[in-house]
């Protein structure tokens, strides 16, 4: 029991030390706690060497055998440091075996023939038990992108079992000849028979155990993500107190994972009311009333005729029409591989690119190069991702990350993979000024460069034509307050017309 103590001690001193070596997960900086969810299988290795336990009845010796069990439960998980995250889980498992077996060659008189036999019988074990297992263990990104976009961690821990129940059942079947049965006490002619069955009442409490492996998250979005996990384990004490029976166990699980991040706090301002009381209520009687003056509100009148029209020339022509040029880079905040979501997945509606300004249209720079490539069957993309140097925690890997990110997105909009291939590097091939804070900025990024296809794609030719001349419009008003402001609109002018009244009732040309 010692050695394995200075062994899992040793390892977790290894993976301590080994820190500095490999950058900071990016994705998992900001997590409170996590938590992990998981149901799998279990290949459950009896090595045993074990004649009985008690209530059992001693025929020999069983020897090891594989099994299969069933386990869920989940885990919480916290970032102490760099990458090596700290995990503790609570999980509920079954170790169920019915291969035990030893079998018998023994000489039996036949007693309808009078003659002997050779009857070769197997006498089995047959275990089930239901455990409580406590884990804690350390899990230490190997890679944050090992596998695509998911990072690769491996785990050392420690795995204390609770057996919850532990039964028995021993029987005995005869094998051969075919002519042999048991006869039992009601006369009946069987193949096989119990011999004895109940609780194993010689059962560890506790059943420490050492645990290895390895597990992959794929990442859905920020904070959740799905696991695929590989873990060994091997039991220091045996199931029993009087048996040489241990347990080496392989499991293969599949889970989800959430995190849970911080909330900016919210400042709520007390709002303090005050009663003001009244002193005195005055009072109008009816007869103040009949004093106050009455008024009756009349809407004005406004009537407008046209007087003239002189001056008129028409003017037309075509002119040349292209999309605006896209800026063919995805932008990241420092420290993050995540893409802002200021950045569309798609088309809401069809954007007009021959109108729009190239700072908008770069919020739609994914789907519209998803549609240029879709138009042309023969373009391919190369994502290159890059950091904005030292200033950033994760140099070539949080670049690697940022391409892969980018790579996904034009997946998700419709092109294939086999379009796309991916590079990362420190900085930029062409980069921007990084002696100041707008230049490194500028430079952590992911370009886009497009082959076999236009970057502007649209090209078209636009007829128009243009009338220019005088307009005299007649306005009448009346009703209306003097200086009251009056704004006309026609559609055959780009401005509306505007001018006060002078008086209450007045009469205005206007060119």
């Amino acid at each position: 029991m010692k050695k394995y103590i200075i062994l899992f001690v040793f390892l977790a001193c290894t993976i301590l030390s080994a820190q500095e070596k490999v950058s900071k997960d990016i994705a998992y900086q900001d997590e409170i706690l996590a938590m992990h969810l998981k149901i799998g299988l279990g290949i459950n290795a009896q090595l045993a060497n074990f004649s009985t336990f008690d209530g059992m009845i001693g025929c020999g010796e069983y020897g090891s055998v594989t099994s299969f069990g069933f386990y869920a439960g989940g885990a919480i998980e916290k970032l102490l440091f760099k990458n090596t995250f700290l995990s503790l889980g609570l999980f509920y498992s079954t170790n169920n075996c019915d291969g035990f077996g030893i079998a018998f060659d023994a000489k039996q008189r036949d007693q309808q023939y009078g003659i002997i036999r050779s009857v070769n019988t197997t006498i089995g074990l047959e275990t089930q038990m239901s455990l409580f297992e406590i884990q804690p263990d350390f899990r230490y990104i190997i890679s944050p992108t090992a596998m695509g976009n998911a990072p690769f961690r491996m785990i050392l821990g420690a795995r204390f079992s609770i057996p919850m129940s532990a039964t028995f059942r021993q029987w005995e079947e005869i094998n051969s000849p075919e002519v042999a049965y048991y006869r039992t006490s009601d006369g009946e002619y069987v193949k096989s028979r119990d011999l004895v069955e109940g609780d194993i009442t010689t059962i560890n409490s506790m059943i420490p155990g050492i645990v290895f492996g390895f597990d992959n998250l794929i990442w859905l979005d920020q904070g959740h993500s799905i696991s695929q996990e590989l873990l060994l384990n091997y039991n220091f004490s045996d199931m029993t107190t009087d048996a040489n029976w241990k347990l080496f166990t392989v499991r293969l699980a599949v889970g989800y994972r959430f995190g849970l991040y911080p909330k900016e706090a919210r400042q709520y301002k007390k709002i303090e009311s005050k009663i003001v009381p009244i002193e005195k209520i005055q009072t109008i009687d009816q007869r103040h009333i009949d004093e106050l003056p009455r008024t009756l509100d009349v809407p004005p009148e406004i009537n407008i005729s046209f007087r003239d029209i002189s001056e008129v020339v028409k003017t037309s022509g075509t002119e040349l029409l292209a999309t605006v040029p896209l800026v063919n880079a995805v932008f990241f905040p420092k420290n993050s591989a995540f893409i802002p979501s200021d950045y569309a997945r798609s088309y809401e509606e069809i954007p007009d690119f021959f109108r729009s300004e190239s700072v908008q249209s770069h919020e739609l720079v994914i789907p519209r190069i998803a549609e240029i490539l879709s138009e042309n069957k023969d373009a391919t993309i190369k994502i290159v991702g890059a950091t904005s140097g030292d200033d950033e925690t994760g140099g070539t890997e949080l670049a690697k990350m940022r391409a892969e990110n980018v790579r996904q997105a034009f997946i998700a909009a419709g092109v294939a993979e086999s379009k796309i291939t991916i590079s990362a590097q420190k900085k930029p091939t062409i980069k921007s000024n990084d002696e100041f804070e707008d230049g490194k900025a500028e430079n952590r990024r992911a370009d886009v460069f497009i082959s076999n296809a236009p970057m502007q794609e649209y090209v078209d030719f636009l007829n128009f034509s243009e009338v220019t001349g005088t307009l005299i419009l007649k306005v009448e008003t009346k009703g209306m307050k003097p200086s009251q402001e009056i704004s006309i609109t026609t559609s055959v002018t780009d401005k509306p017309f505007t001018f006060k009244t002078k008086y209450t009732d007045h009469h205005f040309s206007r060119n």
